[in-house]
């Protein structure tokens, strides 16, 4: 892969530099995520075995390692935003698998959000969404939507539990009704109130459909009902959902937007349109991103994040535990009224358990067996993992969680 990354953000500060014998000169910037643009060559055999990587020690020798792509000719991000807020001293680079040329930008980005001010609205298309990437934002002022229960069963060895339905619609009604459950109830344990969760029930792999043909009513893979999969949403939830909906985008459309009104959030989180490509992640963060130009509201920040990435840029290099950065996929597109900013959230060893706890009680996560480990066993530091060999601790707990961030630069007001 030679193809440099396409990223095209807009930092508060940039400030070029140059790595000399490993060693650079980083000044405190208060309140900012940072990243270091660095021009790569990983063509080194090593790469074909185990992943390159790089290592960014304090003078403290506190110390962040992040691996990079294979067989790859570029530019790469490295996530410098735990060092942010340190006093101006000189780090150095241990680069393994790969090298790196001396010349190099820092650029730095306001955060300017305290997300402890005001509510926050997490937007998973599917259950498991949130816990997978947005667990930096959970706690008492955020409320979690989950559009879908991910019912959809291909087929019937690919149910739960192996056998226990001989019909594919009840193999399917079962996998809902528990991620549904799954999807209002684990947010507790990262101090989401259990009244700010519901999931509105639509159905799963339809958003693109729905918002293709938004006069049709897109039906179940299944034949079921969306309000079979709202049976667990709280009673005492603040939101007035449609009491009788059919999977529509009008529906769809109504009942987010007494989300966001009810809510009234001052940041919203939801999946990359631009990124993702999971077609329902894709086309839920198209949804939310054009009602917010549609509908009154507060949105000050839109915070994206990405799961599912093209297998040949992916993002979640190397074992649990490591720090990530920018991952190579395309840039998001903004009007002319938007910013393109970055934000790194770094999360504590608490944390990091909290979310390893949170993705195993989310079945579809959980029922992963040894095969796609199997898969990466040549990677020799998928054995030393702490937190377990499932791969999706190995590509999800790290000691950071990454956004792209649309500064919205005026409220709508208007409808």
């Amino acid at each position: 892969m030679t193809e440099d990354n396409p990223f095209k953000l807009n930092p508060d500060q940039t400030e070029e530099i140059n790595i000399d014998n490993n060693l650079f000169r980083f000044k405190s910037h208060a309140d900012c995520s940072a990243l270091l643009k660095l021009s790569i060559s990983s063509k080194n055999i090593r790469s074909w075995f185990r992943e390159p990587f790089l290592t960014v020690k304090a003078p403290d020798n506190n110390q962040r390692t992040q691996y990079l792509p294979p067989r790859y000719k570029g530019s790469v991000y490295v996530d410098l935003s735990w060092i942010a807020n340190s006093e101006p001293e000189t780090f150095s680079i241990e680069i393994k698998g790969a090298v790196f040329e001396n010349k190099a930008q820092l650029m730095y980005f306001s955060q300017n959000d305290p997300v402890e001010l005001g509510n926050t609205l997490i937007i998973a298309p599917h259950p498991d969404d949130g816990e997978l990437c947005c667990t930096s934002f959970y706690g008492p002022n955020s409320y979690l939507v989950t559009l879908s229960a991910g019912e959809k069963v291909k087929e019937l060895k690919k149910q739960y539990f192996t056998m226990m339905d001989q019909d594919i619609e009840q193999a399917s009604l079962r996998k809902g009704h528990l991620r549904a459950f799954n999807s209002v109830t684990t947010g507790m344990l990262g101090d989401i109130p259990a009244e700010h969760m519901i999931n509105l029930g639509y159905f799963d792999a339809t958003f693109s459909d729905m918002r293709k043909f938004q006069d049709k009513v897109i039906k179940s893979n299944h034949n079921h009902q969306v309000n079979e999969f709202r049976k667990f949403n709280p009673k005492n939830s603040p939101f007035t959902l449609i009491k009788e909906p059919v999977n529509q985008y009008k529906n769809l459309l109504a009942d987010l937007t007494t989300v966001i009104q009810t809510v009234n959030p001052a940041r919203i989180i939801v999946t990359n349109p631009n990124a993702d490509t999971h077609q329902d992640h894709a086309a839920a963060g198209e949804i939310i991103l054009e009602l917010l130009d549609q509908i009154p509201n507060n949105v000050r920040k839109v915070y994206l994040y990405s799961i599912h990435i093209k297998r040949e840029k992916p993002i979640y290099f190397g074992p649990a535990l490591n720090h990530i950065g920018m991952p190579f996929v395309p840039s998001v597109k903004t009007d002319k009224n938007n910013t393109f900013s970055y934000r790194s959230f770094e999360l504590s060893e608490e944390q990091q358990k909290r979310k390893t706890i949170m993705l195993n009680l989310m079945y579809d996560t959980y029922k992963e067996k040894d095969h796609r480990f199997q898969k990466c066993a040549t990677h020799e530091y998928i054995n030393s993992a702490r937190l377990g060999k499932a791969y999706y601790i190995q590509r999800f707990i790290k000691q950071n969680e990454i956004f792209l961030v649309i500064n919205r630069s005026k409220k709508v007001n208007d409808p």
